[in-house]
């Protein structure tokens, strides 16, 4: 097991990511299947594509061998859609989707235009997290991104092959509704218009494929919606950073315990940090913005195994 890898839009010859079409899949290209400048490949393949779309696939060998098709030529250039398949035979044909009808949303840019935008991926050769600041030109201070998760997530269930999912936003130039909503008190339950997380089944198989809701169990105060928001005071604990890892995944379908993401961290405070800061060396933190002017906040472990 090993640290996840780090790619950032200010990396030498790293892609631009605009709101125009096929920028995102040319980044996905970049960060996932060929390298560049002197960054690695994460190890996925580039199995089909088409015009502005492309369908990756993570490891056979290491995790599910699903697919996650991306299509990044809508009327709206500032996002793409994507799209989880259990198996695909062509690039608009595929079967074991989630979510089963609709696409999520990765939302590129606040414009169509060619100005670049802030983005990172912290991941491996199984999933990886995608932020993205389609708002601004660089980060820092109170800027905030838009998370997702394509890929293969940590399940703690014993012969669980279906243990692969997407979180992203609801609808097309939207900011607000991201994967974050999804990571909420442990009260409040998953929604399907804030963040909606999908698994392709539930851990033991059965049901339909692709409407099957997950949500992360935060350790945020009972009356919050979000990690990072009305949490304990820094300056209560003289200063010193308060996190842990998220409570885990609920598998809403069966209502068990099912495993963890990989690599991300609750934040226990409120708004301790600003975007972009390095913690301690080994923690990367980063804002969130859901419903409106609500903001939260969560760590990246960068040098711990992200599995």
């Amino acid at each position: 097991m090993t640290a996840p890898a780090v790619r950032r839009w200010d990396d030498a010859s790293a892609p631009l990511l605009t709101g125009e079409a096929g920028s995102l899949i040319a980044l996905l290209d970049a960060v996932l299947v060929n390298g560049y400048g002197a960054q690695a490949a994460l190890g996925w393949t580039k199995e089909y594509l088409g015009s502005n779309k492309a369908a990756y696939r993570n490891s056979p060998v290491n995790g599910t061998g699903f697919y996650f098709r991306f299509d990044d030529d809508r009327v709206n250039k500032e996002s793409a859609h994507c799209r989880g398949y259990e198996s695909m035979t062509d690039i608009d044909t595929g079967s074991g989707t989630f979510p089963t009808t609709d696409d999520l949303f990765i939302w590129k840019s606040n414009s169509q235009n060619s100005t670049a935008r802030p983005w990172v991926v912290y991941g491996d050769d199984c999933g990886f997290w995608l932020l993205i600041y389609a708002n601004y030109t660089a980060t820092g201070g109170d800027t905030y991104c838009n998370i997702h998760w394509i890929g293969d997530f940590i399940s703690f269930v014993p012969g669980d092959g279906y243990a692969s999912g997407i979180g992203g936003c609801v609808s097309e130039g939207n900011d607000n509704n991201s994967y974050m909503g999804s990571i909420r008190a442990i009260n409040i339950a998953p929604s399907t218009s804030h963040g909606p997380l999908y698994a392709a089944r539930p851990s033991d198989g059965t049901g339909a494929n692709g409407d099957n809701l997950f949500k992360l169990i935060s350790g945020v105060n009972s009356g919050a919606n979000r990690m990072g928001q009305d949490g304990i005071q820094a300056a209560e604990w003289n200063g010193q950073v308060l996190y842990s890892h998220l409570g885990g995944i609920c598998d809403c379908a069966i209502r068990t315990y099912r495993g963890k993401m990989p690599g991300i961290l609750d934040c226990l405070h409120d708004y301790a940090f600003m975007t972009d800061d390095s913690v301690h060396g080994d923690l990367r933190y980063h804002k969130f913005r859901h419903d409106g002017d609500s903001y939260g906040g969560f760590f990246i472990d960068i040098i711990s195994d992200f599995r």
